[in-house]
């Protein structure tokens, strides 16, 4: 049977899409199908190094900052995640939700609800990190990035300040937070998540 393994994330280019990319294809070399889910110009996926990139063609595109992007976004997710589950592949089959920083857990998110699997999150940097400003904009990332970490199974911190202030800052369990600075960690800690939501469900 085939073991699915759903990604999300908003950026496929940058610190974040080299990370996204790597982890996958380090995921990918253990024998689980991959599919990375990301906003673009058009649905047309294309299969790399055993890992499927899907993108998401976004229909709301101009004039609009970060965080209307994303949750308008959703229906379009929704679109493409629609086709995969229920015509390309089943339901059955997707085993974890891994999701990229706030943004792709914002999306990755209702993917955990309607599917009822265990979801990852992995955060470079949080909003303190990124910008000082006290912006409404920012307040507004900084409360979405607080409502996903909370509603992460698991989060993975990929620097040590990243860390240090997702405990701090937005007071997440020690016992909910790994780090790690390698694809091959990442992939260590999938695979440990994997082995305790199937064992729970025996």
């Amino acid at each position: 049977m085939v073991h699915l393994i759903l990604v999300f994330t908003w950026h496929i280019n940058g610190v974040v899409g080299s990370q996204v990319q790597e982890d996958a294809e380090e995921i990918a070399k253990r024998g689980y199908e991959v599919i990375v889910l990301y906003p673009w110009h058009h649905d047309i996926g294309s299969k790399r190094r055993n890992v499927l990139y899907q993108p998401v063609a976004i229909s709301i595109k101009d004039n609009t900052n970060i965080v209307t992007s994303v949750i308008s976004a959703l229906g379009d997710f929704a679109r493409v995640l629609s086709r995969l589950i229920h015509e390309l592949y089943d339901p059955n089959q997707v085993k974890l939700i891994i999701s990229y920083e706030w943004s792709g857990a914002l999306l990755g998110f209702f993917a955990k609800e309607y599917l009822k699997r265990p979801m990852i999150t992995s955060v470079n940097s949080v909003e303190s990190m990124r910008t000082g400003e006290k912006s409404l904009l920012s307040l507004s990332v900084r409360g979405l990035e607080m409502r996903f970490l909370h509603a992460s199974d698991l989060i993975v911190a990929r620097t040590e300040e990243a860390i240090v202030r997702i405990l701090n800052e937005y007071r997440i369990p020690s016992d909910r937070v790994r780090l790690s600075s390698s694809p091959a960690r990442m992939a260590f800690i999938v695979e440990e998540v994997l082995r305790t939501f199937e064992s729970a469900n025996v």
